[in-house]
């Protein structure tokens, strides 16, 4: 156990740079269990989004510096060293490793005996071209006993891991949204609203799609999609909100129905005002922000990716939006057409988002991961 005052110490180690779900999901795991009494630390670059997200409001949690890895044998190199002498100063009880990279480091060494879990956030072998993915699947499968527990966001991945011969065990804790902070607005309250966010433009269909603007979240194949939807509902307009390497290339063909907001501070409100959010990812675990987007009542168009039609549903009775095949731009552009010319619809998923959001509710999900922790300190 660990030596601050005989608290659990999980380290977590966040190799990534960029803002986006992973970082997100850390700060919550981290505060639930400093709200739970122990003792959370995370590894991480000082020029990374998780660097800053601490900076600005980690009250409680202890934040060590680390050399994030990348795919270099130097850089590599350095994390590995950087990495081991964090463990050797703060001797967590558990080290939490998310996502491929991090993995990378920390399972190519010796552990000592202490409990190491593995977070994908989207398997490695998605992200990289078909060619690669061969060798990415080898190497999980030789790599997975490095960790006592491999953590999956969504039932989706979890089976996907165990189709590529991965034999860690392997425990599903669907990432999860705070269903009292982001909740649906009606009436006067969401009019006005719309009317504050988008001013002169909050008459017509509003369609919505949070999310960075790279290849992963698909905003290429939304763009090519949307022509169609303008000839089909005049009037309708795109917001894309984030930011990304595609921004300067994705404005370069977007016409005048298309805004791109950049990155928001309060994606809250934009999930509250859309009629329609739509989540077109080339792969995923299980969408933080579209999760956000179900708990606001949104009606959801989404990609077959890992955790969507676990979150989404296609049932009569529980379809709280519509899901296409990743990369057919014309079922995509079909989906969202209908989704916004059927307003009898449109009542019934924006109540069946919200039922469905309540299913992932963050509170059960910090309280499993925190009994985890627990167990593997044990």
């Amino acid at each position: 156990m660990g030596s601050d005052a005989r608290r659990t110490s999980v380290l977590h180690a966040v190799g990534v740079l960029i803002d986006g779900g992973v970082p997100i999901y850390v700060m919550r795991l981290a505060r639930a269990q400093r709200d739970a009494g122990q003792r959370p630390l995370v590894a991480c670059d000082p020029a990374s989004h998780m660097w800053k997200m601490l900076e600005q409001d980690g009250s409680g949690i202890e934040r060590v510096q680390w050399t994030s890895p990348r795919l270099r044998p130097v850089r590599l190199a350095r994390s590995y060293r950087s990495l081991t002498s964090i463990i050797e100063a703060h001797q967590p009880d558990v080290l939490h490793l998310h996502s491929s990279l991090s993995g990378l480091v920390g399972r190519s060494r010796n552990n000592d005996g202490r409990s190491v879990v593995f977070q994908p956030h989207a398997w490695s072998f998605n992200a990289l071209p078909p060619s690669a993915r061969p060798f990415c699947r080898l190497y999980e499968r030789r790599f997975a006993h490095r960790a006592d527990l491999l953590i999956c966001g969504s039932d989706d991945e979890a089976e996907e891991g165990r189709r590529a011969g991965i034999a860690v065990p392997i425990r599903t804790v669907a990432n999860a949204v705070d269903i009292e902070e982001f909740v649906p607005i009606d009436g006067a309250d969401r009019a006005q609203l719309r009317q504050n966010v988008l001013g002169d433009d909050a008459d017509g269909p509003v369609v919505v799609s949070v999310g960075r603007l790279a290849a992963q979240k698909g905003p290429q194949s939304l763009l090519a999609a949307w022509g169609h939807v303008e000839r089909k509902v005049p009037g309708a307009r795109l917001y894309l909100v984030g930011d990304g390497p595609l921004r300067a290339e994705l404005e370069a063909i977007a016409p005048a129905s298309v805004h791109l907001v950049g990155k928001s501070s309060q994606p809250l409100a934009w999930h509250q005002i859309a009629d329609l959010s739509v989540y077109p990812s080339e792969y995923d675990t299980l969408s933080l922000a579209l999760l956000e987007a179900l708990a606001c009542g949104s009606p959801i168009v989404a990609t077959r990716v890992s955790g969507a039609q676990q979150a989404v549903a296609t049932g009569p009775e529980s379809a709280a939006g519509r899901l296409v095949d990743i990369g057919d731009v014309e079922a995509l552009a079909t989906a969202i057409v209908e989704q916004l010319l059927d307003p009898e619809n449109a009542v019934r998923t924006r109540a069946a988002a919200r039922t469905r959001a309540l299913l992932f509710d963050q509170r059960p999900w910090a309280k499993d991961l925190v009994n985890i922790y627990e167990e593997l300190a044990r």
